[in-house]
């Protein structure tokens, strides 16, 4: 995947773009990221000044990126004025810098600034690219697993024993089941991501972005979540034996205790015909 808006940049000076992730693409032949999910990239060229003075949307989901050449060719107000503006862009998340020979990025989830040559910046947006959507999966799958552990203490008592008044639980552990198996499959999409498989990604590409991957700690985080995601999974799996198992036995008591009645009331038909004659 090499965004076309990069393959010939101007050698003296910055250049930027936006750059939105869809599921279907605005421009024709727009390249496409595989994994962790198949997306549409869609760039659009935008003036560096109109750039640098953007405000940050809470509810954009895209991502500027600014290219700087490198060298000495760029000045030093410049290069500040940038790295100034990417780590502004985002409170929430932490700045990600990586190096790799003279490729060097400074990223945050809203902003990145790229220093390349020339010729290496297609390989240098794919890389910067790619990691955006797996750091963006990561933290996604970090705050769902918040959620997820306020639910499951919830449902700790299933994990025992089932009462008539719990039977109305089945509905939120079947909801839950589905949710933890959508985040397990994020997960292992994630970690397939990081591991860079895919044999049509450049070196060059694999190479930044695994240094980003090591940069922003991608490796530990899902490892700290592995463990607490199969918990989750065997809990509702339990949570579901339990509830199931009780509504067979309702069942199994109902079924008895309606043979119980009709045998009782048949035994009591035929004492009352034995009185009667």
């Amino acid at each position: 995947m090499k965004p076309a808006l990069l393959a010939e940049p101007t050698v003296l000076g910055a250049q930027a773009w936006r750059v939105t992730f869809d599921d279907t693409a605005r421009q024709p032949g727009a390249p496409i990221i595989r994994e962790p999910r198949p997306v549409t990239v869609n760039t659009q060229a935008v003036g560096i000044d109109a750039t640098l003075s953007e405000s940050p949307s809470g509810d954009d989901t895209g991502m500027s990126v600014v290219w700087l050449p490198a060298g000495d060719g760029v000045p030093a107000s410049l290069e500040k004025s940038v790295e100034r503006w990417v780590t502004e862009g985002s409170r929430e998340s932490p700045v990600v810098r990586a190096t790799i020979r003279t490729n060097r990025v400074v990223w945050t989830d809203r902003r990145a600034l790229i220093y390349s040559p020339p010729d290496q910046s297609p390989d240098a947006l794919d890389a910067v690219l790619r990691f955006t959507l797996m750091a963006r999966d990561t933290a996604e799958l970090e705050a769902q697993m918040r959620t997820v552990w306020a639910s499951l203490k919830g449902h700790v008592p299933l994990s025992h024993a089932v009462t008539f008044r719990q039977r109305h639980l089945q509905a939120q552990v079947n909801q839950m089941t589905e949710a933890i198996t959508r985040i397990r499959v994020s997960f292992l999409q994630l970690y397939s991501a990081i591991e860079q498989t895919d044999l049509t990604l450049s070196s060059a590409s694999k190479r930044l972005c695994a240094e980003l991957i090591l940069q922003a700690a991608l490796y530990d985080r899902l490892d700290v979540v592995e463990e607490p995601i199969q918990f989750a999974l065997d809990h509702y799996e339990l949570a579901n034996t339990r509830l199931i198992d009780h509504k067979n036995a309702a069942h199994e008591y109902f079924f008895a205790a309606v043979i119980t009645i009709t045998l009782m009331f048949q035994t009591l038909i035929i004492l009352l015909e034995q009185i009667i004659k």
